[in-house]
């Protein structure tokens, strides 16, 4: 972004939530940007991780491929093709669209024409930031001021642009993290500020401070000619001295306003760059020239290269303060008074137009021959254990989504596949199916006694085999099951007994073996009640627990019911006396019977 700032000071991994002002200080434009940000940032990763990497909601999704009546294409015309008018939503970034565009005459595209070539493309969504001052935008300045600018803009700008693909490329193969810009930049750069050799002297700053001027300023390093062979501009001041053209004359330039001063102006000997608004939305470069003469608001230019065509739509004239576009080299290159930087040459052919880099630089600060040690005179530049890092460049970041998949045959285009992801907004997701709230258990009770059984009871088996009724609060649905376990010791069988090696009079278990008694289960308007089958059943319970009888003194039992999920568990006794048929039980199961050993 080219304005007139002092720093940029927005660091994700800073981790901060808001900027708070303080009574009584400065105000400066770094802490209002930090803001909007922090806040910038926060909305976007909110949107990314509630709708994904890409998507629309689904009855006002924008941005479908469609044709002049706003169906499917099918042998459509190119000039038929239409973008659909919508909302969608690009790495977080909200994307607009308030009407029917052509393909071939994108209001952010222009002069770019459809391929012509047949065969099979994607259609992708490119979205970037786009920063304008009142230069661009005359709206922003407000006249009552009597001509000074005060706060810029930024932008969202959305591209659809067409990539040739194999033809036998399917929706699957360019949705699944596939990256329209498979060559995003690679570009790197560090910087310092090492006080030139020559720089000692009286009447200059100490030889400890590295930034030699007597200005802060807010150096920008922008790449040209992106790829093999790129080269480097740099400004003073963000390269924010910049006029609207006029009028493209023969070798001479017309600009609609002088600068401020002598600083903001322009001057013979300037390097300067002429760069319409729309070649900028292409990603194209301007032309670079020299400044011969200037006087009040004609610029007489010499171009090393071809001329400037005639204007098209905003067109502006740019000054970089270096003598000419410098190849990325190696090694640290120096700026001016102090300030150096270094490329990573390791991708040479990453680098990309427009690449670029901010540098604040902050003058030192003097006690009479003294330097103030917080204003030393350097760069702001993150700093590792090997010195200055490395960085990537600040912009322009793109984002990407693909929206469809076309094929071009004699001159026609058809739709093979909308690639849109779509959303359902919260508001509109049915709620998941409540539950079934059903009668809830009441109380539970021990028909012999009449008393409740609750957690943690210990009853005995007399208790036990006389019934067990579960009460409810309302009509059961249907008709519920009801069943009780008994956790019996295990090993308890003699035969099972030997085989783990335990002696007949031992007492020893390694755990429990469940049980679940044979009942009948009656449903009588709001009760649930349970009761060992016959014959002999309640008989049959008590010989199993004396049985048990020989291993614990207690054996835990748990009663459940397929009614708002109860599950009940408490002890039981086994019968301290003999029980009838007792012996016969005992012959049967542990002497003669099956498992007899």
């Amino acid at each position: 972004m080219k304005g007139d700032f002092t720093r940029r000071t927005f660091r994700g991994e800073n981790h901060y939530r808001s900027v708070l002002l303080q009574q009584g200080r400065v105000a400066l434009d770094a802490d209002w940007n930090e803001q909007a940000d922090i806040q910038a940032h926060h909305d976007e990763t909110t949107a990314r991780d509630l709708i994904g990497g890409d998507g629309g909601p689904r009855d006002g999704a924008g941005f479908a491929v469609t044709d002049a009546e706003g169906g499917a294409p099918k042998a459509c015309p190119p000039k038929d093709l239409r973008l659909s008018p919508g909302r969608f939503y690009v790495g977080g970034v909200l994307c607009e669209n308030e009407q029917p565009v052509p393909l071939a005459a994108q209001p952010d595209l222009p002069g770019v024409a459809l391929p012509t070539a047949k065969g099979r493309y994607v259609a992708y969504l490119d979205v970037w930031r786009e920063h304008l001052t009142a230069v661009e935008r005359p709206e922003l300045r407000e006249v009552a001021l009597g001509g000074p600018d005060t706060a810029t803009r930024t932008r969202t700008v959305w591209q659809v642009r067409l990539r040739a693909v194999p033809r036998s490329a399917t929706a699957a193969d360019v949705t699944a993290g596939w990256d329209p810009d498979a060559g995003r930049s690679t570009a790197r750069l560090r910087a310092r500020a090492q006080a030139p050799a020559d720089s000692a002297g009286p009447c200059v700053i100490p030889d400890s401070a590295g930034y030699r001027r007597l200005e802060n300023q807010l150096y920008r390093v922008e790449i040209r000619n992106g790829g093999a062979g790129p080269a480097y501009v740099w400004s003073r001041d963000n390269a924010t001295v910049v006029a609207r053209l006029t009028d493209l004359g023969d070798g001479v330039l017309t600009i609609d306003r002088q600068g401020r001063d002598a600083l903001s102006g322009f001057a013979a000997g300037d390097l300067i760059e002429v760069v319409g608004l729309a070649a900028t939305r292409r990603g194209e470069q301007g032309v670079l020239g020299h400044v011969t003469k200037a006087d009040g608001t004609r610029l007489w230019v010499t171009w090393p290269e071809d001329a400037p065509v005639e204007p098209d739509g905003v067109t502006l004239v740019r000054r970089w303060d270096c003598a000419d576009a410098a190849p990325v080299a190696d090694g640290w290159l120096d700026l001016e008074d102090g300030v150096q930087v270094q490329f990573d040459l390791a991708d040479l052919g990453g680098y990309r137009t427009a690449d670029y880099w901010t540098i604040p630089a902050r003058t030192a600060a003097t006690a009479r021959t003294d330097l103030d040690p917080d204003l030393a005179g350097d760069v702001e530049w993150p700093v590792g254990p090997d010195g200055p890092s490395f960085v990537a460049p600040e912009g322009i970041r793109r984002r990407s989504a693909v929206i469809a998949l076309l094929d071009l045959a004699g001159g026609a285009w058809s739709l093979v596949a909308d690639c849109r992801a779509l959303f359902t907004p919260l508001a509109q997701v049915p709620p998941p199916a409540a539950p079934s709230q059903g009668p809830h258990v009441a109380r539970v009770v021990l028909d012999a006694q009449g008393t409740d059984l609750v957690a943690g009871t210990r009853v005995t088996a007399e208790d036990l085999t006389g019934g067990v009724s579960v009460i409810l609060d309302g009509d059961p649905d249907g008709s519920p099951a009801l069943t009780l376990t008994l956790d019996l010791p295990y090993p308890l069988l003699p035969s099972e007994r030997r085989e783990w090696g335990l002696a007949d009079d031992s007492a020893e278990v390694f755990g429990t073996r469940p049980l679940e008694l044979a009942a009948a289960v009656t449903v009588s308007e709001r009760r649930i009640a349970w009761r060992p089958v016959d014959p002999d059943g309640a008989a049959n319970v008590g010989r199993v627990l004396a049985a048990a009888g020989r291993l614990t003194a207690l054996v835990r039992c748990r009663l459940a019911a397929d009614v708002a999920g109860f599950a009940l568990s408490f002890s039981v006794a086994p019968p301290s006396g003999p029980v009838t048929g007792q012996s016969r039980f005992d012959a049967a199961l542990f002497d003669q019977g099956p498992f007899a050993g």
